[in-house]
């Protein structure tokens, strides 16, 4: 990260002592880890800075900045969720609508993702975790993301649609290129092939319902009227971004901090009762998310000038990481009696959906493998690839452990 640069393309109202060239698509990794590379953005930028990148945006730089923003509706709308806003679907509830228009859309899908429906997921969340660990075992190594940490999101969201597993590399590579692409050309062509993918998919589903969630969606009824075709896209088109990748991409980074701590291993397998509380934990510390919200109005906020229609990015990672809420913010302490109380899934009324169901996938993970492979490393000489964008993953993460 350096000072201003092209400070002549800047906005007349962003004073140069607020600009900072930060680009949330390259962010350092010290020591191969992506969220310090947040943390010292946190530690070193104002906490409301300009960045002349992607367009040129703002950044909430302050844990509690970040859940102000998520949290007033009034002064910033979701109606573009990530940056550059170029390329996706213009609509896609309930995530970029404001409330109250949203509320409905939420009303629709929330009780699918209530922890009484995911806890009735367990038992194929868990058979289809082992069966992952099981197959692969006995070689004494995996390539985890791709062995495990695409597939296993992937076959329980595919379960919840009732799409076939024939489907999943395709859809993995829309999930990719809408996560961390930044070509707003090639957005766009990837929204329009998932559009028309989902589209027969829903007029089979109005024509013959299941019990899925994609029947209940091409059958909703959004105040008082049926939900139009390009709601209904939008809607499933939100609920598969999600679905695909953020889980995954969590497990990633999780797995490579468990392969080089054996101390944080152990804790989990001789307490297992701490488990549920080290998932917070881990989702705190490797938040993986980088959302976006527009200013509504020209307003000041916290003695900075705003522009109506400029963009505010809001990364969970830096929102995680700040000293000011939480103690020594990078180490990972199973006991921290605030992780849950953190925006790596958003805040206010568009706090994800789905965040118990991620949980349920982790814990499960976590009880699963620990179970069969308590001690493995990062493949000894394997150099891993991560990479920040608007989902920050691994991309690449051989393990090795002895059979």
């Amino acid at each position: 990260m350096s000072t201003a640069r092209a400070l002549h393309s800047l906005p007349p109202h962003v004073p140069p002592e607020l600009v900072v060239d930060f680009d949330f698509y390259h962010v350092p990794a010290p020591d191969g880890d992506l969220h310090e590379g947040f943390r010292r953005v946190r530690s070193s930028a104002p906490e409301v800075f300009w960045t002349p990148r992607n367009g040129g945006h703002w950044v909430a730089n302050r844990g509690e900045l970040i859940r102000e923003v998520y949290s007033d509706s009034t002064r910033f709308s979701s109606r573009h969720m990530s940056i550059p806003a170029e390329g996706a679907l213009e609509l896609m509830p309930p995530v970029t609508l404001d409330p109250p228009a949203h509320t409905a859309y939420r009303n629709l899908i929330a009780p699918r993702f209530a922890p009484k429906a995911i806890s009735a997921l367990t038992d194929r969340v868990r058979q289809l975790t082992i069966n992952l660990i099981e197959g692969f075992k006995h070689k004494g190594e995996c390539e985890f993301i791709g062995d495990f940490a695409l597939k296993m999101p992937i076959g329980v969201f595919l379960g919840l649609v009732d799409l076939p597993q024939s489907d999943a590399p395709e859809l993995l590579r829309f999930a990719e290129i809408s996560t961390r692409g930044s070509d707003p050309v090639e957005i766009q062509a990837n929204f329009a092939w998932v559009a028309e993918y989902l589209r027969d998919k829903l007029e089979e589903r109005k024509r013959h319902p299941r019990e899925d969630l994609l029947s209940l969606i091409a059958n909703a009824v959004i105040d008082g009227k049926p939900i139009t075709p390009e709601a209904t896209i939008g809607t499933c088109v939100v609920i598969l971004s999600a679905g695909l990748d953020t889980v995954a991409s969590t497990f990633g980074f999780v797995t490579r901090f468990l392969a080089l701590s054996p101390a944080h291993r152990r804790q989990l397998i001789e307490q297992p009762e701490i488990v549920p509380g080290a998932v917070e934990e881990l989702l705190r510390r490797f938040a993986v998310t980088n959302l976006a919200r527009t200013v509504i109005r020209d307003m000041e906020w916290h003695n900075v000038k705003l522009k109506a229609g400029e963009m505010v990015l809001c990364s969970g990672a830096i929102g995680n990481l700040d000293p000011e809420v939480y103690d020594d913010p990078l180490t990972v302490n199973f006991s921290r009696a605030n992780a849950g109380n953190n925006v790596g899934f958003g805040a206010g009324p568009h706090r994800c959906v789905g965040s118990f169901l991620a949980r349920n996938e982790l814990r499960i993970f976590l009880e699963e493998w620990l179970a069969r492979i308590p001690d493995f490393q990062i493949k000894p000489g394997a150099e891993i690839e991560t990479v920040s964008g608007k989902v920050n993953t691994v991309k690449y993460l051989p393990l090795v452990w002895k059979v």
